[in-house]
């Protein structure tokens, strides 16, 4: 408690002496001691701000300029439980004794969703840069990205290298905005490397970029990282795992087989053939092969697709739900004909068909294929297709 202070005047001079405490040359006085320091105040992080000015060219031709200020911060954590660097209160998602982390580009986000979401792939660094592209090009791929990266069993970590000071990276003049951002992912691939090296132990996992561009895999040869296409990372640092070579996409995969499997129409996916079966585009049902002609079977439509059931037998496209034309009818069954409409079905597969058009449509063929040229004839038809 600190003495109130009151003012006394003397001859020519007006001292000030707390109340109730004599003044000079009283027998006892009161010195009150400084008031304590304020507390000190928690340590703010460093920011750098960055701003960023964008042009867009509007529909009515008038030009819009876009001003985006970024904040950058150098406390986000890599997510690796091997790293000693980052602050223990950081998320550690990777694991310590990995054989390497992947960083996937954004094509292969995009076109190797299927392999992508093989429980086989694990301590996935997924970039921030990489989940604005997919989300800019594909809603239904962001989405189904976003349910692996928040699957806790996967090991996958979010990385925002576009808030971080030592990964982000500013668009230089005259360089697109694709090749800004594959510069960034070479950035960030390199970034983690030099961290995790830099550590007091040895035996830091390696960290590998997956990417099927060949321009990107070859600056960031260069650069001294290992960049390597999906196909060629299985098999090299998974023992090529066939669960996740059979679902690697040729779409977009260099070093994909080329030759009869090519020939066929890609595989729909759960959500793809679930969507086409509720919006009535394909119908659902099971596989009966021919057993007199392999290159012919009947599809027995469920109930839930075809609510009646007619006497007559349609011809439909490949039966996972390829290239076709109208929307089908009510139908019991569906006759499917030909090894590329077949497209790699076997007896008893529950499979989605998409009806053709009534033009395209065949009659049931009346052949016994059990001459030794049924190979040759089926060839024939792959390499018409």
């Amino acid at each position: 408690v600190f003495p109130i202070p009151v003012l006394r005047k003397t001859a020519g001079k007006t001292k000030t002496t707390p109340k109730g405490i004599r003044g000079p040359g009283s027998a006892a006085q009161i010195h009150c001691p400084p008031p304590p320091p304020p507390p000190p105040s928690a340590p703010r992080m460093p920011l750098l701000q960055q701003v960023h000015h964008s042009y867009f060219k509007m529909r009515r031709g008038n030009v819009v300029k876009v001003v985006r200020e970024v904040y950058l911060r150098d406390d986000i954590g890599c997510g690796s439980s091997f790293c000693q660097q980052c602050s223990p209160q950081t998320t550690k998602v990777l694991e310590r004794d990995a054989l390497c982390y992947v960083i996937p580009d954004t094509n292969v986000c995009l076109h190797q969703i299927d392999a992508l979401e093989c429980p086989a792939i694990r301590n996935v660094i997924l970039l921030s840069v990489v989940l604005d592209e997919v989300r800019a090009q594909n809603r239904a791929t962001y989405a189904r990205l976003k349910r692996v990266c928040e699957d806790p069993s996967r090991a996958i970590y979010f990385f925002a290298n576009e808030f971080h000071k030592a990964t982000h990276v500013r668009r230089e003049p005259n360089e697109t905005a694709n090749d800004r951002n594959d510069r960034a992912i070479r950035v960030a691939a390199e970034w983690y490397g030099r961290h995790l090296y830099a550590g007091p132990s040895g035996g830091a996992p390696k960290v590998v970029l997956v990417t099927h561009d060949t321009e990107n895999r070859a600056k960031a040869t260069q650069m001294g990282l290992t960049a390597l296409p999906l196909r060629e990372f299985v098999q090299e640092y998974m023992k090529g795992n066939v669960e996740v070579m059979d679902k690697i996409s040729a779409t977009d995969d260099p070093d994909a087989v080329r030759g009869d499997k090519a020939k066929y129409t890609r595989h729909l996916t759960r959500d793809e053939a679930q969507r086409g079966i509720l919006s009535g585009a394909l119908l659902q049902g099971k596989l009966f092969a021919n057993r007199f002609n392999n290159r012919e079977a009947t599809v027995k439509i469920f109930s839930s697709s075809s609510s009646s059931s007619t006497g007559s037998t349609p011809t439909p496209s490949d039966s996972s739900g390829g290239s076709g034309g109208a929307k089908p009818r009510q139908y019991g069954e569906v006759l499917v004909s030909g090894m590329v409409d077949l497209n790699r079905a076997m007896d008893g597969d529950v499979v989605a068909v998409r009806v053709l058009p009534p033009s395209q449509w065949k009659r049931r063929s009346r052949k016994i294929a059990v001459d030794d040229g049924e190979g040759a004839e089926a060839a024939a038809e792959l390499e018409a297709a």
